[in-house]
């Protein structure tokens, strides 16, 4: 039976001989980077192989690899034949995601009379990262908190990835999927307990009375381990949108007096963390014009036009969250976040300093940014031939060819933008603009009488107003309007922890926000062509 040695690692695992190395990770709970889910389509579950062999090369591994990448193979495409040592990519840094610009404390709510002793635990349940805040309820105040990469990414880093998971496991799947996520959110808990016992001094006096929970609907359903396959399909129906209220014993966690409370959704594709976000953002009670978006692969946006809230959500694809493209990779050490033009020169910034190791998403679109103010990149996205650049022109030395497609290499060998890139950042911005214009569209607001854009998310408020308008992510009209709320959804699980009132309010928001579908709307295939192009 061979064994698998990870550097950095104590364990060994063990397994049949010729079994799927990514397969055999995810047994044993250990990450790899696979959105899409070990198909051998997306290039992204890299591991050096340092000793022993790995299965011979396979049609397709090598293409999705450059050639610089000495000792890498894919694992979904390796075969365990023999004892190996393996090093794994640098795991992601989810630093600073438990806290957000908006407090609570300052909504205008009315709590809930709670014992001393009483606790609650407030958790944003997302895709890839799932934040924890412990919450003394009789004081309101937090006293632990933290944040890690959801462990249900073994089975692919998006929503579509884990249906799919479901759909091939059947109920074994569903289980799964839900053993794993209550299996970490219990470890969360058990872990700022004892933090926050160890910083009071007082050990024993406390106990777990209510969990909120506060995420896409997905997530909510994997959590309760409903069947999410329905999400996946047309007519996209998900189980339950209302909020939900379980003893948390039913779930599997040890916490039996405990009860969870999943907040509401409005539709299969704007979750209760959206509902849980406008409500922290003040929507509700701040007179005006708001369009509230949340970035990311699902683009989530609601608006507020006097007492009237309407939403949609756009498939806005991984690329501004460094995926799909070809030095991509999460914001972490070493990644590109900004890009500078100074001196004839492009200047990368990355994560913590030091040498570049890949290019984020803000990165990717600070790049653009920077491509489109020097014309080395064209409104139709594409990049300029180097022939048709002079001789002294400081931009022909970045336009070059690898592996005979051409790009624009930043920071040679290592961060190479490729055309193929630059498209995948039209799509992710053809997606978003489309769908805010038709959400203005269907309210019949202009773009200039919008009073305020609240950018929510952790991914969100890395992305700059600069970035996002120069590049047409958002309307001319927005700038100066652009403000960033952070961990919204963490904080409106807070408000519920502590308010029902505040609870009744994000129920009554969910129930009478209406949702269109962008992809039934008339036009939409044309106004999506036409916002691809750059302004």
């Amino acid at each position: 039976m061979p064994s698998i040695k990870i550097i950095g690692q104590d364990r060994i695992l063990k397994c049949a001989q010729g079994e799927n190395l990514l397969q055999v990770l995810k047994r044993n709970g250990i990450y790899a980077d696979n959105p899409c889910g070990g198909r051998g389509t997306c290039g992204k579950c890299k591991i050096r192989l340092l000793r022993g062999t790995a299965g011979a090369w396979k049609n397709g591994e090598q293409d999705k690899l450059a050639k610089q990448e000495e000792a890498i193979r894919l694992s979904c495409f390796c075969a365990v034949e023999d004892d190996i040592v393996i090093e794994l990519p640098e795991q992601m840094h989810y630093e600073g995601l438990t806290s957000a610009d908006t407090e609570v404390k300052l909504l205008n709510m009315k709590r809930n009379h709670f014992s001393y002793g009483e606790m609650g635990a407030a958790i944003d349940l997302g895709t890839t990262t799932v934040a924890a805040a412990l919450v003394d309820l009789a004081s309101g105040e937090e006293t632990a908190a933290l944040s890690e990469l959801n462990c249900q990414t073994i089975h692919g880093l998006d929503v579509l990835s884990r249906i799919t998971y479901e759909k091939e496991h059947g109920l074994d799947g569903i289980k799964e999927l839900q053993r794993l996520i209550v299996s970490q959110l219990e470890d969360m808990i058990c872990r700022a307990f004892k933090k926050t016992e160890e910083t009071s001094g007082e050990r024993g006096t406390r106990k777990l009375s209510r969990i909120v929970v506060s995420g896409n609907c997905t997530m909510l359903h994997m959590l309760l381990g409903e069947d999410a396959v329905p999400i996946g399909r047309a007519p996209y129906k998900p189980v339950f949108l209302k909020e939900q209220v379980v003893s948390a014993g039913k779930l599997g966690f040890s916490f039996l007096d405990a009860e969870v409370i999943c907040l509401p959704c409005v539709s299969a594709y704007v979750g209760g963390d959206v509902v849980a976000g406008a409500y922290v953002a003040g929507m509700q009670q701040t007179a005006g014009n708001i369009l509230f978006i949340d970035i990311g692969t699902n683009g989530e946006m609601l608006l507020k036009t006097g007492e009237k809230f309407l939403s949609c959500s756009c498939a806005a694809g991984p690329a501004l969250e460094g995926m799909n493209i070809q030095n991509g990779m999460r914001a972490s050490k070493g990644a590109v976040e900004e890009i500078i033009t100074e001196d004839g020169k492009f200047r990368c910034k990355t994560i913590q300093g030091g040498e570049p190791l890949g290019i984020c998403g803000s990165g990717i679109l600070a790049a653009v940014r920077e491509f489109l103010r020097t014309g080395i990149v064209l409104r139709s996205g594409t990049i300029l031939k180097e022939e048709s650049l002079k001789e002294n022109d400081w931009r022909r030395t970045y336009v070059q060819r690898e592996d005979n497609r051409r790009g624009i290499m930043l920071a040679s060998p290592k961060i190479f933008i490729a055309q193929s890139d630059i498209r995948q950042v039209q799509l992710a911005k053809g997606a978003l603009l489309s769908g805010v214009h038709t959400l203005f569209a269907k309210s019949g607001l202009a773009y200039e009488a919008c009073d305020k854009v609240i950018v929510a998310g952790q991914f969100g408020r890395h992305l700059s107003e600069e970035s996002l308008i120069v590049t047409g992510i958002l309307p001319k009209a927005f700038q100066g309007k652009v403000a960033y709320a952070g961990n919204t959804s963490l904080e409106g699980a807070k408000a519920a922890l502590l308010s029902d009132e505040a609870r009744k309010v994000m129920r009554v928001l969910a129930e009478t926000t209406e949702y269109f579908d962008l992809g039934s709307t008339e036009g939409y295939e044309a106004l999506f062509v036409k916002s691809l192009r750059f302004p």
